[in-house]
């Protein structure tokens, strides 16, 4: 497990737990009563659960259960360093295993927009589990980094959206911690090529 100091200034205090599934590693966090209906928050493109950080604290508060999660290529999850081995099918997939091993019956799925199709494509394979979906804005990226070539680079090399949103020094050292190489930024470059915009 990563060493590094992940509370971000006290900003990120939730406990860390780890689904094996796929061989892979996927982190996310549990919060709440156990006996609650769940809501599942999906990050998107930029971020990773932490854009939830404080939501998951309101939503526990008010008595609801709230999950979190990093998806393949995120967060705290593992990164393959493969394009290939990041796809929409898998994703989706994970996101069963994850309501699976919590044995959540029924759900509301919150999802900033990039995250929306895991979230539908939940929905169309386990309608009946299904309460609601909402899904959300998000950051725009810059139009350069829709270019091809040019906007890999500016992607998986120097994380410039990330530099260009408008954030505190915490938020930013935590939303460019989970990716501190080239090889580790092989998910943001295939979530963009997912959204059909790189």
């Amino acid at each position: 497990m990563d060493a590094r100091d992940w509370t971000f200034g006290g900003t990120w205090l939730y406990e860390p737990r780890w689904l094996f599934t796929d061989g892979i590693r996927l982190h996310y966090v549990d919060e709440g009563p156990r006996e609650a209906g769940a809501v599942i928050l999906v990050h998107g493109l930029l971020v990773w659960a932490y854009a939830f950080g404080n939501e998951i604290g309101e939503l526990a508060a008010a008595g609801r259960r709230v999950v979190a999660y990093d998806q393949l290529g995120f967060g705290r999850s593992d990164k393959p360093t493969r394009e290939a081995e990041y796809s929409l099918e898998r994703d989706v997939t994970h996101l069963e295993a994850l309501v699976d091993e919590l044995g959540l019956e029924r759900v509301e799925l919150v999802a900033q927009r990039s995250g929306a199709p895991i979230v539908r494509g939940f929905a169309a394979r386990r309608p009946a589990q299904v309460v609601s979906v909402e899904e959300r804005d998000e950051p725009a990226l810059p139009e350069i980094v829709r270019m091809p070539f040019l906007g890999r680079l500016l992607l998986k090399g120097a994380r410039v959206p990330v530099r260009r949103m408008v954030l505190s020094e915490v938020e930013r050292a935590a939303y460019l911690a989970p990716h501190p190489s080239w090889e580790s930024r092989c998910g943001l470059v295939a979530a963009l090529r997912r959204e059909g915009s790189g």
